[in-house]
Formats: structure tokens, sequence, C-alpha cells
């Protein structure tokens, strides 16, 4: 039985600890303001660039349509828009 209680405890502190970066993340996702080019850049950029988001929105009028709808600034975001 104890082994059983020190093995549930070791998969809880290992969840608690990998859950750690996970809440910090969003902790500070929540000083963005939502919509902004800095939240657009932590959502949707890979190490930083918005290429391949701009690109992938930009195949498709109608999905680009409604992403200007959500986020006006999003031109500010993607250059070639």
């Amino acid at each position: 039985m104890l082994m059983k209680l020190m093995g549930l405890a070791v998969v809880l502190l290992t969840a608690a600890l990998l859950a750690v970066p996970a809440f910090a993340q969003a902790r500070a996702d929540l000083s963005v303001e939502w919509g902004s080019d800095e939240w657009l850049r932590n959502q949707f950029s890979v190490n930083g660039d918005m290429q391949p988001f701009c690109e992938t929105i930009g195949q498709d009028p109608a999905a680009l349509e409604g992403w200007l709808a959500q986020h006006p600034n999003l031109v500010n975001v993607c250059d070639n828009l």
C-alpha cells in the first residue's frame, strides 16, 4: 500500500511540475490585451515569425475577411495582406 501511495505521489508531483510552464504562459498572456499586435504574435507566430500564418490566411479571401473583421490591426502584423 505504501508503494502505491508513493507511486501516486510521484505521478502527481511530475504532473504538477510539467504544468508549471503552461500556467506561467497563461498568466503572461493575461497581461496582453486581446487582439493587440503582441497578442497576435504570441498566439500565431512560429518562433516570432508571422509569415507562415499570414501566408495561410492570405490564401483564402473569405478566411482573410473573417480574420480582418476580428482583428483589424492584422494588416499591421502581416505586411503582405
